[in-house]
């Protein structure tokens, strides 16, 4: 894909990688200084009618959101060799990376406003009636001064009354760590999904670890998920606030007013 041409966008690199695509930076052919990420169906999906629908639904998805905390679709393209997204370029990290590799923790001082954005951004889907379902550090990133945050891959999203995307009984769908007891469950997923999986988030990012990631079994996790409360973050970081503790042993049931209010 290395220097081919879409939509007078040059491919330029990778800057990603998912279940079902590659993401790619390019820049326009004929207009200096714009940039691009584009995301492209992997090349063996492309025999299989139920995955290039579910491109085209990330597609119709991305194409009723405009916030300025979600990145944004500029165009959808198809031919005979691929599909692809080209959306906006955001200069960023995922905020696990960005965790793990630069800051170690988010200070509360510093992670509330980044919450805020993210609270924002998804109230705005969910007021679309958009479940995005796959909520994760991996998925958000943040610019390289630590103050700005977009959500991206909206993947495996769905629209709330969409029966197309259900989730069939039993399935699973969504990332092991950051799954809601409905998830773990194969239950039908609503917007608290999302928010639990916020909350996680949250965790991750005031304490710098996932609260599951030293368990051993996928078995051990959803056990601990549908079983136990989410461990108490002191534990790891004492420097987390009475608030911010109380906030998630809530259930994780964020607003934005109760986290701006802090």
């Amino acid at each position: 894909m290395i220097n081919r041409e879409i939509l007078n966008y040059k491919i330029e690199k990778v800057i990603g990688e998912g279940g079902m695509g590659t993401v790619y930076k390019a820049s326009h052919t004929k207009i200096p200084n714009r940039i691009a990420a584009i995301k492209v169906l992997k090349s063996n999906f492309l025999q299989n009618e139920n995955l290039k629908n579910r491109f085209r639904r990330e597609m119709e998805i991305m194409a009723t959101i405009s916030h300025e905390n979600i990145i944004k679709l500029e165009q959808f393209d198809e031919d005979q060799i691929g599909m692809y997204l080209i959306m906006e370029y955001f200069d960023g990290l995922e905020i696990d990376n960005y965790l793990k590799n630069k800051i170690g923790i988010f200070p509360e001082e510093k992670a509330i406003p980044i919450m805020v954005q993210i609270l924002k951004a998804m109230g705005f889907a969910h007021k679309q009636g958009i479940i995005h379902r796959d909520i994760k550090p991996a998925n958000i990133l943040i610019n390289q001064e630590g103050t700005i945050v977009k959500i991206l891959d909206f993947g495996i999203a769905k629209m709330k009354d969409d029966i197309s995307m259900a989730t069939k009984s039993g399935a699973q769908i969504g990332t092991v760590f950051y799954m809601s007891p409905e998830q773990v469950l194969g239950k039908e997923l609503d917007l608290r999904s999302d928010i639990y999986a916020l909350g996680v988030t949250f965790y991750q990012m005031l304490t710098g670890i996932n609260p599951y990631q030293d368990l051993n079994t996928e078995y051990e996790i959803y056990n601990k998920i549908t079983k136990e409360e989410l461990p108490d973050p002191r534990e790891i970081y004492p420097a987390v606030s009475e608030q911010m503790v109380n906030i998630l042993k809530k259930r994780l049931l964020f607003n934005i007013e109760v986290v701006e209010n802090i």
